[in-house]
């Protein structure tokens, strides 16, 4: 993904080399998003929620289940608030108009579902999915709010947001996985901003508002069929 910050993907190496390639996994599961207090968090609720989509991606891709376990534990500490943002010209929803199989999932539920599935019948890692599980999740200080709706096929779904000037803005987009989704916002004024437009539809904005307005702020769809994506927003 084109705009995702260097301290994401380092972080995500980090994992990757300190767990996917270790040959059993035992002890702490929370190693990742428990913290003592908040204060020394070195990373945004909305860039963690890229880490664990990104983790969610590997555990596909590599059948692992410690990368769906740790996307999981990751998604469950971010503590994500749902929200209802209206489309210009539409009322947001689901609605489906092509035939294509869904099943898309970014909640912690489902992670962990993908986690137990892919360990299989190793005891030792099915018990700290199921510990990672029961954890109450006590959400991160400015928790993201989570939109899901669903961009049809050669459409364009247009939020206006407002955002607080002098304070950094970002925004997550995770879609399905089914076609190339591009992110691009503009200022109240029709200003570029900044996007995101590479070949994936896992996309990243950050900027910072010199002040308070609003921003519109477009996800395209490029494909032939509707994609269903998660929007998180600080």
């Amino acid at each position: 993904m084109k705009s995702i910050s260097n301290k994401t993907q380092f972080m995500c190496s980090l994992v990757m080399s300190a767990f996917l390639c270790s040959t059993a996994y035992a002890g702490e599961t929370n190693v990742l998003t428990e913290k003592s207090d908040g204060s020394d968090q070195s990373m945004t609720a909305i860039e963690q929620a890229s880490l664990a989509s990104q983790l969610a991606d590997y555990g596909r891709d590599a059948r692992s289940a410690i990368a769906f376990l740790l996307a999981g534990e990751i998604v469950s500490s971010i503590g994500a608030v749902e929200a209802e943002f209206t489309k210009a010209g539409e009322a947001s929803d689901s609605k489906k108009t092509e035939d294509k199989a869904t099943g898309f999932d970014f909640s912690a539920e489902e992670l962990f579902a993908q986690a137990r599935n892919l360990a299989g019948s190793n005891e030792q890692l099915l018990a700290a999915i199921e510990v990672a599980a029961s954890k109450e999740s006590k959400g991160l200080v400015g928790s993201p709010a989570t939109h899901e709706d669903s961009v049809r096929a050669g459409r364009t779904d247009v939020y206006t947001l407002e955002y607080e000037g002098g304070r950094p803005a970002e925004i997550l987009v995770i879609g399905d996985g089914d076609t190339d989704l591009d992110l691009t916002v503009y200022d109240e004024d029709d200003n570029f901003i900044c996007d995101d437009d590479d070949s994936t539809d896992t996309m990243y904005c950050e900027w910072r508002p010199r002040w308070t307005g609003e921003f519109r702020i477009e996800i395209k769809n490029l494909g032939d069929v509707y994609n269903d994506y998660v929007f998180m927003t600080n």
